[in-house]
């Protein structure tokens, strides 16, 4: 569709997302032309109003294949009025693709839970989603999993869907081993900038002793959204850095941990970072021995549905890491020595896991 054609990639996200410099590498590579078009703002309805105000000044209509992703819920009716603000003739070979990262229905509504599925905010948030699904003449997903859940919730007729599976920078990685500094966010799928109430409960499940040692370095990085679970990875840590010697690493979101955890988090024994440099980050990945991918949020149907991003970073540094053991995970990943599946919502089987990685068995999987 995009090869030798004049396209134009319209995001709801920032510049340096995985999934923007992707699109990126692919427009390079096989478009004859191309205009990557994002925003730099703090969340997904800030980004879109700087995107409307963008694409007023580009006319879209000269462009051959129009792509709008992440969310493009939010900008879907201003493209469409840039497109036929000229020729009905032009406008009709113009083809528009939705790049479907996620549902706002199941995002707010079902994931986060902020709105009630009776409420007039949530109606609209489906309509939206139904709008994009059944007006785009290619819907792309980047799960199977995911495209499933919207031919099921939203389609209603027969929409074209294709699954492009998301790709971390090969040049992040340079010939020596070392840290390319090139962009890319280190996040899974971002909140729409609402915020909810803590995650109530202790998912501790008991203490494991084992015979790892103290050089084993386990990392774990993410934004800490309710499906990516962080509530059990902290948990797990506690007890591989207590009780197991090991060098823990937590990088990112906390918002959504208890009290308890967020203590656990800023002990002695796990080294814990809000926010780190990407080229940082990626050092610390570089380093580690054992990464935690998940997802690990048993009670969410997106974890089962979405592949965490940090998963194709860990995968370009032949990392071991333990994933959660869900469809989407199973799309792309098959259980072997660096790809250890676990349980959602079980603290004792990353444990496990990580005492499989060590001690030959297989417990965690």
């Amino acid at each position: 569709m995009i090869k030798d054609r004049k396209v134009a990639y319209i995001t709801v996200k920032n510049a340096d997302y995985i999934r923007t410099l992707q699109f990126g590498r692919m427009l390079k590579q096989y478009a004859s032309e191309s205009i990557v078009v994002s925003s730099e703002k703090g969340n997904p309805l800030t980004r879109s109003l700087d995107i409307r105000k963008k694409i007023r000044d580009i006319d879209l209509n000269y462009y051959d294949v129009v792509i709008a992703g992440f969310l493009p819920q939010l900008i879907w009716k201003d493209i469409r009025k840039r497109l036929s603000a000229s020729s009905s003739d032009r406008f009709n070979k113009t083809v528009l693709v939705a790049d479907m990262f996620l549902s706002l229905y199941d995002t707010v509504v079902l994931d986060r839970k902020l709105l009630s599925r009776s409420g007039h905010i949530a109606g609209l948030c489906k309509k939206l989603d139904k709008l994009v699904v059944n007006d785009a003449s290619l819907i792309i997903t980047d799960t199977k999993a995911d495209a499933e859940y919207f031919i099921n919730e939203f389609c209603e007729g027969k929409g074209a869907f294709e699954t492009l599976y998301l790709e971390a920078d090969p040049e992040l990685v340079n010939m020596d081993g070392g840290i390319e500094e090139h962009a890319c966010e280190y996040s899974d799928i971002e909140a729409c900038g609402l915020k909810n109430s803590d995650i109530e409960g202790d998912s501790s499940e008991g203490s494991f002793i084992s015979d790892v040692t103290h050089a084993n370095k386990i990392l774990y990085f993410g934004t800490g959204l309710p499906l990516q679970g962080t509530g059990y990875v902290v948990d797990a840590m506690k007890i591989l850095s207590e009780e197991c010697g090991c060098e823990c690493v937590y990088i990112g979101g906390d918002r959504y941990l208890t009290s308890k955890q967020k203590k656990a988090l800023r002990s002695a024994n796990i080294t814990y970072y809000k926010y780190l440099p990407q080229a940082d980050l990626y050092k610390q990945i570089a380093g580690a021995d054992i990464c935690l991918a998940g997802h690990f949020a048993p009670d969410i149907d997106k974890s089962d549905r979405t592949i965490p991003g940090k998963a194709f970073i860990y995968e370009l540094y032949s990392k071991k890491m333990i994933l959660g053991d869900t469809r989407a995970n199973h799309e792309i990943f098959s259980p072997d020595e660096r790809h250890i599946f676990v349980k959602r919502g079980s603290v004792k089987a990353i444990v496990e896991a990580v005492r499989s990685v060590y001690g030959g068995g297989n417990e965690g999987s």
